[in-house]
């Protein structure tokens, strides 16, 4: 005779599965695997896609240093990601929290609180798509809507929207949480020579090239824009990370050369917002971005670019290409203005100019 077993029975043999003894929070790990992938499975949609993840894909979602469970009385009944902001971004904290109900959500941000008051952040962020049920629960936990993608996701033949949240910290600590270099000018650009008889081509990007876009990355005027980075001369720039991403279809570059010297002045790229290559409800929308060398800038070198790159996105079909750029950075907005680009809203907080803010922007490509 087949033994039953009761839904409480059920759910001590996953806590007892899941290698969970003490409290109700839980690191991902292969001993609880199997389990998390059968919880996230079924809310699949919410992270974007709409094919189950395997443990090999599950990784690319959700790193194991940085991904948590929260146990209830039947099991699982949430999971969050974290991530503290890169570079300049060191002030908030990201998070992905994908729950089984609103009272689940509510306990997963607890945790995430006591994680990002603990590491003295100014924000929580986070994202979700208007498909999703946290769209609701979000706000009544005190998140303010920040920016909104209109209808950037694809899912079963309807679009849908992204939206940016955050959460403000600064009133939840006992102290004064920002630094005293708030009202100070980190990054203080400088006047340099404008080189005039430049005369520009934007082609593709080679292997050769990557030496020499580094000295234009670094050039403080430059540097002063960008979102990582701490001081001119430490900006990551892993060569090998780009050619790899070059090659997988995960990074589509070009780049700004002086034909009368042949120095590379400018680079723009496109990066699939899709994690996956099939079943992703983003495979068709791409993230731009854009530098100048500090002495070829108000030179028309960043229409140049922007020009090129938009065909390129036309051949890769894309549908809706999104940006992010510091509120402060005129020129560059300016710019995203020029070709259609319009301001989905605005994320805290980077370091840099003091305290400042981003803007959110996108362009379709095609009219709806």
């Amino acid at each position: 005779m087949k033994k039953r077993y009761s839904g409480k029975w059920i759910g001590f043999l996953e806590r007892y599965r899941l290698g969970v003894y003490l409290g109700k929070i839980a690191q991902v790990s292969d001993k609880n695997l199997d389990v998390v992938l059968s919880f996230i499975n079924r809310q699949v949609e919410k992270l974007g896609t709409v094919l189950p993840l395997d443990r090999k894909s599950f990784f690319k979602y959700f790193p194991p240093d940085r991904t948590f469970i929260v146990l209830g009385k039947t099991g699982i009944e949430s999971l969050f990601v974290m991530s503290r902001g890169r570079g300049k971004g060191l002030a908030t904290l990201r998070t992905r929290i994908y729950a089984q109900d609103e009272e689940a959500l509510e306990e997963a941000f607890q945790y995430i609180k006591k994680a990002a008051l603990t590491m003295e952040a100014m924000y929580i962020r986070t994202a979700v798509f208007s498909y999703a049920e946290e769209c609701s629960w979000l706000p009544k936990l005190g998140f303010e809507k920040a920016a909104v993608i209109p209808e950037i996701a694809c899912l079963q033949g309807n679009l849908y929207d992204l939206i940016y949240y955050y959460y403000d910290l600064k009133n939840e600590y006992s102290f004064r949480v920002e630094r005293e270099y708030v009202d100070e000018e980190l990054y203080k650009t400088i006047e340099v020579e404008k080189k005039r008889d430049a005369k520009i081509v934007v082609r593709g990007l080679r292997l050769g090239d990557l030496d020499e876009l580094e000295w234009a990355l670094n050039h403080i005027n430059v540097f002063a824009t960008l979102g990582s980075g701490f001081y001119e001369g430490l900006v990551w720039w892993d060569r090998d990370r780009i050619v790899k991403m070059v090659f997988e279809g995960r990074l589509y570059p070009l780049v700004a050369q002086d034909a009368s010297n042949g120095r590379i002045v400018g680079m723009a790229s496109l990066e699939p917002l899709a994690r996956r290559s099939i079943g992703d409800v983003l495979s068709n929308a791409y993230s731009l971005a854009i530098f100048v060398a500090a002495e070829y800038q108000g030179m028309g070198v960043g229409s140049k670019l922007m020009k090129e790159l938009l065909l390129l996105a036309k051949r890769l079909h894309a549908r809706m290409l999104t940006l992010e750029v510091f509120e402060n950075n005129f020129p560059a907005i300016k710019l995203y203005e020029k070709y259609g680009f319009v301001t989905a809203g605005r994320l805290p907080i980077w370091i840099q100019k003091g305290y400042v803010w981003s803007l959110k922007m996108y362009k379709r490509l095609y009219s709806i």
